[in-house]
């Protein structure tokens, strides 16, 4: 299968099924903490607190397994089949060998998690860390239907899954808490390992990719953990910061903590649009590489900043003249007028973060096609502790503050040099040699 052209018609195409894909899991990440909230308003916010710490161990392994959609387009864009699934099996293996990392994590979350989350969100981290090997395994499964414009495959595993996973919320949450919460997910990924699987394996893959022919090569594994692993780092610091950004607001009161998380929230809710088309993008990109076809990069990136823009348009508009929609899905409306009106005013500053955060994203998708992954993660990590977790502990302990004032200040300032710097290092990474296949040999 030829690559679609670059142009927002054929883009939005290829992303639309990840998008959807991406709505999927976002919602029902999101369902999972109103179902919470309604229930007892803490365990919202300590499992929010929770899956920080939870992500910054899963971005760690998913994050190598989500690079091999890179070589899996170029493989795929160069016509080199075999490799597609040579690469596939890898990552797989990759992931089984996670459990060395997550078992003892889950022990040690007393330490890792902090005190004040204890009550509700240390269970729910356990639980996660003892399933944790079940995310690279499906991230390896997705890269390989996303690298062979398989998406609708994503799609579909994603929305069943994510079904039962709300399904199992709402019979377990009332039941077990934040314990049923976490049961409730790590059902869920089994039932998508199992589906995506099932498709891998299937006769149509099976005869064009051989994806029964499982095979242990060391130098390719190899070669995906070095691109892989600086974005990997990249997510662990970007969590790890998040995590030490909420502990450093939480310090001001339960005021502060509770915008601070509905702002996460609102985050998780719609991000998940630009990663999405980021990783549409970043296919899209490897393919055209793996076909020579180079050319066709900057109308690509053009047609995704496009459509980015689009989107962020029309929800913040819904926002900005539709607030109450977002209160009620937190029901917040018993709350005072006074912080009602502060978290409506934090979420206008997350929306134009999250407008210059979707470019970010963009560029480093780019990056990672090229496989430029080692500016991604030093661009990452050094911004968001310089110009991230840095100026909130300084906006926090040494000026006069609301519990607004973190997302109108600090998210914008953070998201506009982050702009920058992704921007400047991707006119420098396009005219160097892009194509990451020619070092992977057997």
């Amino acid at each position: 299968m030829s690559s679609p052209a670059p142009t927002v018609s054929s883009l939005l195409r290829a992303a639309l099924p990840l998008i959807l894909a991406g709505l999927s899991s976002n919602l029902s990440i999101f369902v999972d903490r109103s179902i919470l909230s309604h229930h007892d308003v803490n365990m919202m916010s300590h499992v929010t607190a929770a899956m920080n710490y939870c992500w910054t161990f899963l971005f760690a392994t998913t994050g190598i397994t989500w690079i091999s959609k890179v070589f899996i387009g170029q493989y795929n864009g160069a016509k080199q089949y075999q490799k597609v699934t040579n690469m596939t099996w890898q990552m797989m293996i990759f992931s089984l060998s996670t459990l060395i990392l997550f078992i003892p994590v889950a022990y040690l979350g007393a330490w890792i998690i902090p005190y004040m989350a204890h009550e509700h969100g240390l269970i729910y981290f356990q639980v996660l860390m003892l399933g944790g090997c079940l995310w690279p395994m499906c991230s390896a499964l997705s890269s390989f239907f996303i690298g062979t414009y398989q998406t609708k495959t994503v799609l579909i595993s994603l929305i069943f899954s994510n079904l039962i996973n709300v399904a199992l919320d709402l019979y377990w949450i009332p039941s077990m808490g934040t314990y049923g919460a976490a049961l409730a997910t790590i059902t869920s990924m089994v039932f998508q390992l199992i589906f995506l699987l099932g498709f891998f394996l299937n006769a149509r893959n099976a005869k064009k990719y051989h994806t029964f022919n499982v095979q242990y090569h060391p130098k390719m594994m190899l070669q995906a953990i070095k691109l892989g692993l600086p974005e990997s780092l990249s997510h662990s610091c970007e969590m790890l910061a998040w995590a030490t950004v909420l502990n450093i607001i939480s310090t001001k009161g339960a005021d502060y903590m509770v915008v601070t998380t509905l702002a996460q929230n609102l985050f998780i809710l719609f991000m998940f649009v630009y990663s999405e088309l980021g990783n549409a993008v970043k296919a899209m990109a490897a393919n055209y590489i793996g076909e020579n076809l180079n050319a066709l990069l900057p109308q690509l990136l053009r047609s995704a900043f496009i459509i980015h823009t689009s989107f962020m348009l029309c929800i913040g508009a819904s926002l900005y003249f539709i607030p109450s929609w977002f209160m009620q899905l937190f029901a917040l409306n018993e709350q005072t007028q006074s912080l009602q009106m502060v978290i409506i005013t934090s979420l206008k500053g997350v929306m134009l973060f999250m407008f210059l955060d979707g470019l970010a994203y963009i560029f480093a998708s780019f990056l990672a096609a090229f496989g430029d992954t080692v500016a991604s993660m030093l661009i990452t990590a050094s911004n968001m502790w310089l110009f991230l977790v840095l100026p909130t502990y300084l906006l926090i302990h040494y000026y006069p503050t609301t519990a607004a004032t973190h997302s109108l200040v600090v998210l914008p300032f953070y998201g506009v040099l982050t702009v920058i710097c992704y921007g400047l290092r991707h006119q420098v990474a396009k005219k160097q040699d892009v194509s990451v296949i020619g070092a992977t040999s057997l």
